[in-house]
């Protein structure tokens, strides 16, 4: 049995206004622009060019009262050549900003920063570096950031760029604190071990083992990311109070960095109490 749509009804459904699923925050109305091997591509209300993996397409409900006339999008451009398929897409996106999942919790926008055969490298002002699987991504689109918020922060450690498969990714994550998937499926810890269909994941006393088949991302925290959301933060308030004097401006300054540096101590003081912790527990079941 198919695990999509039958490609023939689909094609017949070009140019067309539809709707990419029923219901729920994946929910998409718009222009059927083109239908690909392995993905199709949707224009918005919005006008914003939106790509579905298309396995992970449930339904596609067309318009045939004629409420929205196809007329009433205008033309935009899109990607049509040399990408038949879904990784030939993300091929051509590499280095743009993009939007992975733009519905629910698994939702992300950042800089694409790597893809290969089995996931892609994202990186987020919020989350830092976060790794998908390419099964699970549902939907992409190409976004505009602030010029602030495009420039790329971090190169990739040498381990990340040249992990190609997800046994090599994982190797490179081992003994590092991760968080596997978002929202109720999300779980924190540190990597003690992996094989190929299991992640074992430590946080303090417990002990979670993740089917890899059920990965859909991983999130790896980097050091001084917090401090540099917070100087951002910090940027656009005293720009907005520019009109303050130099004196109120300096001691603002100064308490907002003890005030941040005071938080990120906290942070990281937890956060490697909890590594220790985990350690503790990896070295007792050894």
């Amino acid at each position: 049995m198919a695990d999509t749509i039958n490609l023939t009804y689909l094609n017949d459904l070009v140019g067309r206004v539809v709707k990419i699923n029923k219901a729920g925050p994946d929910l998409k109305t718009g222009k059927l622009l083109q239908v690909n091997d392995d993905y199709l591509t949707l224009q918005t209300k919005e006008q914003q060019v939106v790509y579905f993996q298309l396995k992970h397409v449930k339904a596609v409900v067309e318009d045939t009262k004629g409420n929205v006339n196809p007329t009433d999008y205008p033309e935009l451009s899109f990607y049509e050549e040399d990408t038949k398929t879904m990784g030939d897409l993300l091929g051509q996106l590499l280095l743009g900003s993009v939007q992975i999942n733009g519905g629910g919790p698994a939702s992300r926008v950042g800089r694409l920063l790597a893809v290969n055969d089995k996931f892609l490298t994202l990186e987020t002002k919020k989350d830092g570096l976060v790794l998908y699987h390419l099964d699970h991504i549902k939907s992409v689109n190409e976004v505009e950031l602030k010029e602030k918020e495009n420039e790329s922060v971090y190169e990739l450690e040498p381990a990340f760029a040249e992990a190609v498969t997800l046994p090599q990714l994982f190797a490179a994550l081992k003994r590092q604190w991760v968080t596997v998937n978002n929202g109720p499926d999300k779980v924190e810890g540190v990597l003690s071990e992996f094989d190929d269909e299991t992640l074992v994941i430590v946080h303090d006393k417990e002990v979670y083992y993740v089917s890899t088949f059920h990965l859909q991302s991983i999130v790896v925290p980097i050091q001084g990311r917090e401090d540099e959301v917070s100087e951002d933060e910090n940027s656009d308030s005293d720009s907005t109070n520019s009109n303050e004097n130099s004196q109120n401006n300096t001691e603002k300054s100064s308490k907002s960095q003890t005030r941040r540096n005071s938080k990120s101590n906290v942070y990281r003081k937890i956060l490697m109490e909890s590594i220790a912790r985990s350690q503790a527990a990896i070295n007792d079941r050894n």
